[in-house]
């Protein structure tokens, strides 16, 4: 049973994404002046699992080239053995029946965008298409997958008007997720073959994804400020209190860092915590102000 939950895991890749999502989702949902109610678990779990498909689909069709290359078998639970094929099939099935189940709870637009996010990953993770091989769809497909689109689910949850959702914040949580896939292209990502792998013009040149890093990070700086000054995103209490759990989250990757020879930056080891944090924070922003209406003592 434990090597089965290990596998599913594995399969979904979902500690790759799990916090990220958790951001983009309640980000959209703060946009659209939402607040803490059951459609905030609904569209959080419609978007795990749909950000998760495509990761499985990839499990799924690259398991035979996975178990020949020992290197790699550890990224593919299929491949060890922790999973059969069967298994992982049916899990792809529910993963696919159940995500659509729950954006149908969530209305009409949630739906189409979430329908669009399961169709993206099949076309980035099915053997036959694969067009992420294409540097610039597979930055795109992963900013969508990640970012934009549960950014939008979340928004069109609770505000439907197709003119406002392509707001500032969009911009901010499209821009994250481009520069978080071009800082982490992850060796075995979803959808990528060994051979597109080989393809030297599939991928970024050096100089390329330098200039379009820092194009990134302006744009997220630029527009988060907007978001966060001018329309006022989040309150003054949860920026610091991100900025807090930022700093108690990283002290033991800092520790970590300093104490060992590992050549990895030390500005590296702020990068998840402030991710966690983030995702952290606006939690507490949509469930406090629900709690109080229990608890009157959480009021400040």
């Amino acid at each position: 049973m434990k090597k089965t939950l290990k596998g599913l895991l594995e399969l979904t890749k979902i500690n790759e994404f799990f916090n990220f999502v958790i951001l983009s989702s309640f980000l959209g949902v703060v946009a659209a002046g939402g607040s803490f109610n059951w459609l905030l678990i609904v569209l959080l779990l419609a978007n795990w699992l749909a950000a998760g498909f495509a990761n499985i689909l990839h499990h799924i069709e690259d398991a035979p080239d996975d178990a020949l290359n020992t290197l790699e078998n550890t990224h593919n639970p299929i491949a060890t053995g922790s999973l059969s094929p069967k298994a992982a099939k049916f899990t792809g099935l529910i993963v696919v029946i159940l995500s659509l189940s729950l954006f149908t709870l969530l209305g009409t637009w949630p739906l189409i965008l979430g329908l669009t996010t399961l169709v993206m990953g099949f076309l980035t993770a099915y053997r036959g298409i694969r067009l992420n091989t294409n540097p610039v769809f597979d930055l795109l497909s992963y900013a969508l997958m990640l970012g934009g689109l549960p950014f939008l689910v979340g928004f069109s949850s609770f505000d439907n008007n197709p003119y406002r959702m392509l707001s500032w914040p969009f911009i901010f949580i499209m821009a994250i997720s481009v520069y978080r896939r071009i800082r982490n292209p992850q060796k075995h990502s979803s959808g990528e073959t060994p051979e597109s792998r080989r393809q030297s013009g599939s991928r970024l040149s050096e100089r390329n994804r330098q200039i379009f890093t820092w194009i990134m990070l302006v744009t997220a700086v630029f527009s988060g400020l907007v978001s966060l000054i001018q329309i006022e995103l989040i309150p003054t209490w949860v920026a610091v209190l991100i900025v807090i759990l930022m700093v108690i989250f990283s002290l033991p990757r800092v520790i970590k860092s300093l104490s060992t020879t590992s050549s990895i930056p030390i500005r590296g080891a702020f990068h998840k915590p402030l991710e966690s944090a983030a995702a952290l924070g606006l939690v507490l922003q949509l469930l406090l102000p629900w709690l109080v209406q229990f608890l009157p003592f959480l009021r400040f």
